[in-house]
């Protein structure tokens, strides 16, 4: 299967693809396992256990702006319903908002479940809307990105930047390469030893660091073309979106 997909991006046929011209047009929306660890305290064991966390998280495909995330340990359909929710609700100190036309995303099957593309009605934003899934409400599609083809998501060359800019330069970092991540994993005194040192953050840390320093960077950050992500999502023009008052 690695030989197959490694055959496919050298030297199978690549299709151009325009940027969208509307914000809103489309997100994209996956899962990512960060190269960091980080600490979590269990009270039934009384101990720290380690982690590799995730991020669940919606890229606006025509400004690259991160437009919702959800940090969590073990992400499932629910991460992606809160992910989703996060994206259209309003923020404080934010201008971004709104319902998306498309949601893009692959065939996991988080993504996937009747939870999420709306054959449900368990979705709902309030008592009052418990009839309506969200996707359903807001007029939502959802499209599924080819098999084996994950290279075909914008948001995966958003999470390798994220990664090499605001990652990498962390304590607890443990590399993008696989036979150093199992190293780090299996090894518990490598583990004890990073506890000890206080080197490894714990979850509530990270949160905060991803939340008030990653994802404002990365919007305000700019492009080839001069513009930031956030700048891009306030100058292309937008599709009608429906906002949650």
């Amino acid at each position: 299967k690695n030989n197959k997909q490694k055959f496919f991006v050298k030297y199978g046929s690549k299709a151009l693809r325009d940027r969208c011209e509307f914000v809103g047009e489309v997100g994209c929306i996956d899962h990512h396992q960060l190269d960091i660890l980080i600490k979590v305290y269990n009270k039934t064991l009384n101990k720290y256990d380690i982690y590799r966390p995730w991020i669940t998280m919606i890229i606006d495909s025509c400004s690259s702006a991160i437009v919702g995330s959800v940090i969590s340990l073990h992400p499932n359909k629910f991460t992606v319903m809160e992910c989703i929710c996060r994206a259209m609700s309003v923020k404080p100190n934010s201008p971004i908002c709104g319902s998306m036309s498309v949601i893009y995303a692959d065939n996991g099957a988080d993504m996937i479940s009747d939870f999420v593309t709306g054959k449900t009605t368990e979705v709902h934003l309030n008592e009052v809307l418990v009839e309506n899934p969200i996707l359903k409400l807001t007029g939502t599609k959802f499209r599924r990105a080819r098999r084996g083809s994950p290279n075909s998501k914008p948001i995966e060359r958003t999470f390798w930047t994220i990664e090499r800019k605001y990652i990498s330069r962390l304590p607890a970092y443990i590399g993008n390469k696989k036979t150093k991540r199992y190293a780090y994993i299996r090894k518990q005194e490598i583990l004890d030893r990073y506890i000890k040192s206080g080197r490894i953050w714990n979850y509530e840390k990270f949160v905060d660091y991803w939340f008030n320093c990653v994802v404002p960077l990365y919007n305000n950050t700019k492009g080839k073309d001069g513009l930031s992500p956030l700048e891009r999502y306030m100058y292309y023009p937008k599709v009608k979106q429906v906002i949650p008052d």
